[in-house]
């Protein structure tokens, strides 16, 4: 919490005065990258008018979001910490039960009548196969030019994901 106090120019008791200890801050951290994933996702979906357009752009924000400081090299970091502090873990948890909900709703109304659960199953497939995308292509040259080479054939298979019988 002190490291995190003087990185941000404030002293640890104001820091401690909105989060109690570092699990309330990582929950908040988790909170705030879902809020903010779900308002950029508002609006990059508006105007899409079918399921498919949906699933587009909540793919293409989530490749989008690997070319931020926050969504890359952050998250790598809060995985990371995520494997040796429980709080941290859960916080993780909660984030992407929220990302694999938003995700699954994007499917359900792409096909309706699918079960609840498959629709998470195959929101969880597509979420790693993006992010496992962006973790492979974050040690290239070139991150950004590589992601998007490797666009179309994401594309393909996340089509292929999420309409398999």
């Amino acid at each position: 919490m002190r490291a995190v106090a003087t990185e941000g120019g404030m002293s640890l008791s104001h820091l401690q005065y909105y989060f109690a200890n570092i699990d309330v801050l990582n929950e908040g951290l988790a909170q705030h990258w879902a809020e903010r994933f779900r308002c950029r996702l508002k609006d990059r979906s508006r105007g899409a008018n079918s399921g498919s357009k949906r699933l587009e752009a909540f793919v293409a924000l989530m490749l989008d979001e690997l070319d931020s400081p926050a969504g890359s090299i952050g998250m790598w970091e809060f995985w990371m910490l995520g494997a040796r502090d429980k709080g941290a873990a859960q916080a993780l948890r909660t984030m992407y039960s929220a990302l694999y909900d938003s995700f699954a709703d994007c499917l359900d109304d792409l096909y309706p009548g699918r079960p609840r659960v498959e629709s998470v199953a195959r929101a969880k497939m597509i979420v790693g196969l993006v992010e496992g995308v962006g973790v492979l292509s974050g040690h290239a040259v070139n991150p950004a030019a590589t992601r998007r080479a490797l666009g179309a054939a994401l594309r393909h298979a996340v089509a292929a994901i999420a309409a398999r019988a």
